[in-house]
């Protein structure tokens, strides 16, 4: 990505229509998978500048990852410490879940091909 694409994000992040849509849908769909849990462990992966990781820590514990250093400067910025550079295709970390609020997919779980 463009490094002047990060900037942009970084600035309106906090108050465009799209990231404050997405952010009150990705809450609703916590709020109604997770009733009431304030436990979890998060992984963003590909957390960008980190908008998502303020709301998403309002549920437990919240890593973020990308793999553009740039992005990682930005969302340290914001005052996220728990961060780590990484592509999403490998992430470093023994076993990933992958929940989803929806029914018909409620867990998925990849264990790596050395485990």
């Amino acid at each position: 990505m463009d490094p002047s694409e990060y900037r942009a994000i970084y600035t309106v992040e906090d108050r465009h229509w799209w990231y404050a849509g997405m952010g009150r849908i990705s809450r609703a769909l916590l709020e109604t998978a997770y009733p009431d849990r304030r436990d979890l462990r998060i992984l963003d992966a590909g957390c960008g500048t980190g908008g998502a990781l303020g709301f998403l820590a309002q549920f437990g514990t919240v890593t973020g990852s990308d793999i553009s250093p740039l992005a990682l400067a930005y969302s340290r910025a914001r005052g996220h410490a728990a961060l780590s550079q990484a592509s999403v295709t490998a992430l470093p970390y023994a076993c990933l879940l992958y929940t989803s609020p929806s029914p018909r997919d409620r867990t998925r779980s990849r264990m790596p091909s050395s485990a």
